[in-house]
């Protein structure tokens, strides 16, 4: 069961009328209307994320008991999330923003398990199944770009205004690359960029830290935590790579990972025997959430 159809059941049981009142806008702060209920409920509008992680919260269900997705017709992007314990609040918002933003052509889905390795695998299969052909990455530990600097404030996000002018989606498309990367930190406060020469040269990881520049760099291998990848990253990986593993139910093993290598620099590794070596954008940068948002300074 997808989680619309969750949302669709839901309204269905308690009635459109009782629905609305227990759906916040969290924008608004204040109930949706019955027409906006109404809507969600036979298809004239996506339900944002905000009003599916509501459905779940009132059941008192957790995400994982569902296969995660919120399609959306004629999606031509799908941002998959992995997660350990749900989804941090700031995201949901982000993610709720981004896809009313492209009306009609973003999905998201959500895959949460304490192995990251097996998530991204689960969400990439469940991706390449839809119609979708861009696979873009956000962890959730992560705060993308909205293009909408004054919002993210107003929700409470400490934004440097350099950050805040552009949307992830449209930014790491356009740069037209099969393998991309937006920019994070080290969000322990070392100010080392996730990206392979950063946490392997020192030089490298001074440059980083001067970012935004209008360039992308192409890299031995980044992390995955805002990564854009093109479905055709996938298909050339199953074709070139020799004994690529899979999990039962025909599910490959894209991120499984090398000996003492993480999961998405094992991934890079295989892209790049692939003929897809990833790059990296060092005009988009990304929060990386701990004890605050750690950018690059």
């Amino acid at each position: 069961m997808d989680l619309r159809q969750i949302l669709v059941d839901y309204i269905t049981q308690v009635g459109t009328t009782e629905s609305s009142r227990q759906f916040i806008d969290p924008r608004k702060g204040k109930a949706v209307t019955r027409i906006t209920v109404d809507n969600w409920k036979h298809g004239r509008a996506a339900p944002p994320v905000w009003a599916i992680q509501q459905v779940i919260d009132l059941s008192n269900k957790r995400i994982d008991d569902f296969d995660g997705v919120l399609p959306w017709e004629g999606e031509k992007l799908r941002i998959c999330v992995p997660c350990v314990r749900g989804v941090n609040a700031k995201l949901v918002k982000i993610l709720n923003y981004l896809q009313y933003r492209h009306k009609g052509k973003v999905a998201i889905d959500f895959e949460e398990n304490t192995l990251v390795d097996i998530a991204r695998d689960r969400l990439a299969h469940r991706f390449l199944t839809s119609k979708a052909e861009w696979l873009l990455f956000i962890d959730d530990d992560m705060v993308p770009p909205i293009g909408d600097y004054a919002q993210m404030r107003n929700w409470g996000i400490t934004v440097p205004s350099q950050f805040g002018s552009f949307d992830i989606i449209q930014r790491l498309v356009t740069r037209k690359k099969t393998l991309v990367s937006g920019l994070y930190f080290d969000r322990f406060g070392k100010g080392i960029a996730h990206y392979y020469e950063a946490i392997n040269n020192e030089r490298e990881a001074l440059w980083a830290k001067g970012a935004p520049y209008d360039k992308v760099k192409p890299t031995k291998a980044c992390g995955a935590g805002c990564l854009l990848i093109n479905r055709v990253v996938f298909e050339a990986i199953k074709t070139e790579v020799e004994d690529l593993k899979m999990l039962p139910g025909g599910i490959y093993r894209y991120f499984e990972r090398m000996p003492g290598v993480s999961e998405d620099f094992s991934f890079c590794a295989r892209a790049e025997v692939a003929g897809h070596p990833a790059q990296v954008d060092f005009g988009c940068l990304v929060g990386h959430e701990g004890t605050k948002v750690y950018w690059n300074s």
